[in-house]
């Protein structure tokens, strides 16, 4: 189904805004945080950002699939 494609691209959509937040943190503080620090911001940002991804994702999927079996579009 697509639920592979979608979790891909939360795992993808995730890296990305680690990435940026780390450069966000390098630019203000003029260092990184130490290895430690970067493992649980790395989890936390992974995440947040697959599971808010993946909410929306099957919410969107089943309203897709609900409004075609209508033929409201």
């Amino acid at each position: 189904m697509n639920y592979l494609r979608e979790i891909k691209k939360a795992l993808l959509l995730g890296v990305i805004i680690f990435i940026v937040l780390q450069v966000i943190n390098l630019v203000l503080n003029q260092s990184l945080p130490s290895i430690e620090n970067i493992k649980w911001n790395f989890l936390y940002t992974m995440l947040y950002a697959v599971v808010l991804y993946m909410a929306n994702a099957l919410i969107f999927i089943q309203l897709d699939k609900y409004f075609e079996r209508i033929g409201f579009i």
